[in-house]
């Protein structure tokens, strides 16, 4: 019987260390696509990444940068606020802030954007990239607001 349980928890084991190496080479296949800016095939590589590990962030994160560069900003800012909403470092946050800020920014969601902006600050006071288009966001939405 020992030898069953000895069995099955080596089986098991593989076939979850392969099911790890399955999503993290996906990953990789995708991010080497996205690149060569081949947008559309490295999508691909992060849904069967997302296929085998449904919850795995790195994936849902790229899966949205790679959306974004194809100009579909409502999905990938699906994406970016389902990562932003995860269980994470406040770094990881923060990325997915900024690039939430810059789906709705592209949507001509200003306000939106703008809030995006300032929670990816509060998660990293030091990015200058999300300062600077927090500023952008901003004049845009006055732009915005003057022609109404």
């Amino acid at each position: 019987m020992k030898t069953y349980i000895i069995l099955f928890t080596i089986a098991l084991f593989w076939t979850t260390s392969g099911m790890a190496q399955s999503e993290k080479k996906k990953i990789r296949e995708g991010n080497d696509l996205f690149e060569k800016k081949d947008y559309s095939a490295a999508e691909v590589e992060y849904r069967k990444a997302l296929e085998a590990k449904p919850n795995y962030y790195k994936g849902t994160f790229n899966l949205g940068d790679a959306l974004y560069e194809q100009e579909n900003y409502a999905e990938s800012g699906k994406l970016f606020n389902e990562v932003a909403g995860s269980n994470l470092s406040d770094q990881e946050k923060s990325a997915a802030q900024y690039n939430l800020g810059n789906s709705l920014l592209k949507e001509k969601k200003y306000e939106e954007s703008i809030e995006a902006y300032k929670n990816a600050l509060r998660k990293n006071p030091t990015d200058e990239d999300a300062r600077y288009n927090l500023e952008y966001a901003r004049q845009m939405l006055k732009q915005q607001q003057n022609q109404d």
